[in-house]
């Protein structure tokens, strides 16, 4: 899979290969950003040019979505998240000067124009070595899996993973930014499968509608289910929603496997009105976080959602709309943290370790280690935060920001590299465990997920593959039963 041989004349694509195009720019960069770190000008230069990047490996990902390389998939997800996010801040707010605006002056953490060049230069880092690593990295044979799977089957898991996460939220285990965790009873295991299952659910539900091999009812279900999951998807957080569209997008051109100059008007219609969606579900999400503190904690994700469209379209919808502007201009901004850290952590002693060690237990099930809640830290902010001689609060974690506790600029190239290569090695286990196209696509969705969200703890990595366990697992019983039947 080229990274921007679509950006460049055929003549030169013979003589470079778009790889090293794009690692050599991006370590150039990374220099660049340690050497003048002051200059606000190459910063804004180096986020312009890293969004190019990203934006012409996510076209390549929707020209040529067959041969997948987890290792580059996560340096998107690092691209967008650090780059795309820094670029949104800086137009949002006009301003070349990223330093000027404190975003954690009320935590006590500051950051100043050379920790934010600095800590761009580690995402851009990261993210060269994970493409030039991609060139070992065995691709994904997507459209063989696309190709062998039955789309009565493929509806069939659908509606189950649909219900699942119905029935969650009906049932009060899902909701507001996903998961319902409570102090008396912690996270259910209905509640874990319903935030694994979600996000994956609509690509998964895209392809079904949109193979050639399915069906008028077919297509029905899983419209219908798709409609259910962008509502579930608006509630659980914008960056669900937008990561899960756009895989939905590829999801689409891998089920039709058409050249993209080939698509149709529809297929552009259908683009554009997903801009005003994603705007509509960002808005949402967003009176859905202003009313927590309006309704009971035990109130129903029915009467929050009747409360957050009461507060938008109300006598206060004027106020909350200034409110969403002002944090989307802000929020995308998740350098700020990692240069926080950078900056409060120049004399800190890194964690050695300990992030990932804590990680780990968290995801051991409370039944195994009943002193659990007494021993283990669920926030990566209470254990790491001292050290930098912060106080704890809710700060955009990601696999970056954990290789940063742990081991500094070694952690930061190290540990996404061995996530994507643990996420590769899962999806091989499972199919082999699995032997079922339908099944596998689902777990494939669910990975590819997680290495786009690129804001999530290392805890959350983790648990994602302890959570996705149980599916694998329940699938696996599910076919061996169905065949045992068969027999």
């Amino acid at each position: 899979m080229t990274l921007i041989a679509e950006a460049l004349p055929r003549t030169s694509a013979k003589r470079l290969s778009p790889r090293m195009v794009a690692v050599v720019t991006m370590a150039a960069a990374s220099l660049l950003l340690m050497l003048f770190a002051e200059s606000t000008g190459l910063f804004a230069l180096v986020t312009a040019i890293a969004c190019i990047i990203a934006g012409a490996e996510l076209y390549a990902a929707l020209a040529r979505p067959a041969g997948m390389r987890f290792l580059r998939v996560l340096a998107l997800g690092v691209l967008l998240g650090y780059a795309g996010g820094t670029l949104v801040f800086l137009i949002a707010n006009s301003t070349f000067d990223a330093a000027s605006i404190q975003y954690w002056e009320p935590y006590g953490m500051y950051y100043s124009q050379a920790t934010l060049s600095q800590a761009m230069g580690l995402a851009l880092l990261a993210s060269a070595v994970l493409v030039a690593l991609s060139a070992w990295e065995s691709p994904v044979d997507v459209q063989q899996l696309a190709s062998s799977v039955n789309p009565t089957e493929l509806l069939v898991v659908l509606i189950g993973g649909t219900l699942t996460v119905v029935i969650a939220a009906a049932t009060g285990q899902f909701g507001y930014q996903g998961t319902i965790f409570t102090s008396g009873s912690g996270v259910s295991v209905l509640g874990s499968l319903a935030g694994v299952l979600a996000p994956a659910l609509l690509p998964y539900a895209t392809f079904t509608m949109s193979m050639p091999a399915s069906d008028r009812r077919h297509r029905l279900i899983s419209g219908a289910v798709a409609a259910v999951l962008l509502f579930l998807l608006a509630v659980m957080g914008r960056r669900y929603l937008i990561y899960a569209v756009l895989l939905a997008v590829v999801a689409r051109r891998l089920a039709v496997n058409q050249p993209m100059r080939r698509r149709g008007p529809l297929y552009i219609i259908g683009l554009v009105v997903l801009v005003p969606l994603l705007a509509v579900g960002f808005y949402f999400f967003f009176a859905l976080r202003q009313i927590q503190y309006r309704v009971a904690p035990d109130a129903s994700l029915y009467v929050q959602s009747r409360e957050a469209i009461s507060l938008m379209t109300g006598a206060d919808g004027r106020t909350i709309r200034d409110d969403f502007g002002n944090n989307l201009a802000t929020r995308p901004f998740i350098l700020s943290y990692l240069a926080g850290l950078h900056e409060q952590g120049s004399d800190a002693t890194p964690l050695s370790g300990e992030e990932f060690a804590n990680a780990v237990r968290i995801a051991i099930p409370s039944v195994l280690s009943p002193d659990k809640e007494n021993t283990v830290l669920r926030a990566s902010e209470e254990l790491a935060h001292p050290y930098y001689g912060l106080l704890p609060f809710d700060g955009p974690d990601s696999v970056i920001v954990s290789g940063f506790h742990d081991f500094r600029t070694a952690g930061v190239v190290l540990y996404p590299i061995a996530l994507a290569l643990i996420f590769r090695t899962y999806l091989k286990i499972a199919s082999v465990s699995i032997r079922s196209a339908s099944a596998v696509l689902l777990v494939l969705w669910t990975l590819l997920f997680g290495l786009l969200y690129i804001e999530n703890s290392l805890a959350s990595f983790v648990v994602l593959l302890r959570n996705l366990t149980l599916v694998v697992v329940f699938m696996s019983i599910v076919r061996l039963r169905f065949r045992s039947a068969a027999a």
